[in-house]
């Protein structure tokens, strides 16, 4: 028998990005599992549990397929990461079981005698560690070099991603996998305009006319100088007169409050934050475009899940969003804020290069799918899994 182990932790709560790629791999791998195979979903629920309004929900319907089982760690994260990070124990094989491969999915990486993969989907905070408070960035440092220095592979999601593991954390080429993620099937479906329409009215008061930024407030995403650009642009007939943010509050949220409060975009700006996964292709289809300026990013999904709907994507020529849109993208220096407002215009104003955007940004999102994304994950865990620990012993 073999057995697999995956951090099944970021599926709970509210889903970022991290935890739909982390739904759709641990379905995904489910589905797929024969012979003797079995999975470990392993979590350390603690603070997003049933008594602080997350829902255990998820695990446990996945944990009634004959082939799985669920194991909650209900110390809290923040006490085992030292021990983790510096001296790689308590081992998970006494709680766990044994196991044959553990795949860590959110960067840390949990001590075992397994073999074990590590997931970065970027590594932002390395590149610039201004980007979050200085306690965020010395605690990233330190798990992902420990997660690095315990793997015996590192999965990322960008070519980009992957020579920034290579340059900051040392880890060989050859034990580094891209992967790219997929986006759900929902976001390539026609949808019908009048019940978006109707949607976005009556749950959101929202209007046709609207530019859409889907993200966190994290100061990466870079939406200071977005609100600039679009306070430059506000003012020009035929401009869309709304900016719809999508997305958590980050660290960012005090400055972006203090931007918009400075330029008098109270009215021009819709904060929504959290919006469910089933209403987010309303929003792409009927947008105008989607503003994605990253300073830097892993990989970018919305970029993707605006294409397959039918959205034109204004984006930076920096980081991986240049591998990621494939020339179907109006790119642009997200550093500065006049070139970021000079894209604005062209795809809201130049009807005909929006229309040549959403055309390549079809045939472009046809690139990202979720089954070659388990598919690969699991060629890698059949690939690195060894005998287990225990019968060594």
């Amino acid at each position: 028998m073999t057995t697999y182990a995956l951090d099944a932790t970021p599926m709970l709560g509210h889903r970022t990005g991290i935890g739909r790629c982390v739904s759709q791999l641990a379905n995904g791998v489910i589905q797929r599992l024969q012979g003797s195979e079995s999975l470990v979903l392993y979590a350390t629920p603690f603070g997003r549990n049933p008594w602080t309004g997350v829902s255990l929900e998820p695990l446990q319907r996945l944990a009634t397929h004959e082939r799985v089982r669920l194991a909650l760690h209900w110390t809290p994260y923040p006490l085992l990461r030292p021990a983790w990070n510096h001296f790689d124990c308590p081992s998970l094989d006494r709680r766990i079981g044994p196991i044959d491969a553990f795949l860590g999915t959110n960067y840390r990486l949990p001590p075992t005698r397994a073999r074990r993969i590590a997931t970065f989907y970027d590594v932002a905070l390395l590149e610039d560690p201004s980007l979050a408070p200085p306690r965020i960035a010395r605690r990233f440092r330190a798990t992902v070099t420990a997660a690095a220095r315990h793997a015996d592979r590192v999965v990322t999601i960008s070519e980009q991603a992957r020579q920034e593991i290579r340059r900051h954390l040392g880890v060989e080429p050859e034990r580094i996998d891209v992967i790219r993620p997929g986006i759900e099937e929902y976001f390539r479906a026609r949808g019908d305009a009048d019940a978006d329409r109707a949607l976005l009215r009556d749950r959101y008061g929202l209007g046709d006319d609207f530019l859409l930024f889907v993200g966190t407030t994290d100061p990466r995403k870079n939406l200071d100088r977005l609100l600039r650009a679009f306070a430059r642009c506000l003012p020009e007939p035929g401009f869309p007169s709304r900016l719809v943010l999508i997305g958590q509050a980050g660290f960012g949220s005090p400055s972006v409050e203090a931007r918009l409060n400075q330029l008098g975009l109270g009215e021009s700006v819709l904060r929504p934050g959290f919006v469910p996964d089933s209403d987010l292709p309303s929003f792409y289809r009927r947008a105008r475009l989607l503003a994605f300026p990253s300073l830097i990013e892993g990989f970018g999904l919305p970029v993707v899940e605006a294409m397959a709907a039918g959205c034109p994507v204004v984006t930076s020529n920096a980081s991986c969003l240049p591998e990621v849109a494939g020339g179907a993208a109006e790119l642009v220096d997200p550093r500065n804020v006049e070139s970021i407002a000079r894209g604005l215009r062209r795809v809201a104003h130049d009807s005909d290069r929006a229309r040549q955007l959403v055309t390549s940004g079809h045939e472009r999102a046809r690139d990202f799918t979720w089954e070659g994304y388990v598919e690969q994950h699991l060629e890698l865990l059949r690939r690195t899994a060894s005998p287990r620990a225990h019968a060594h012993s």
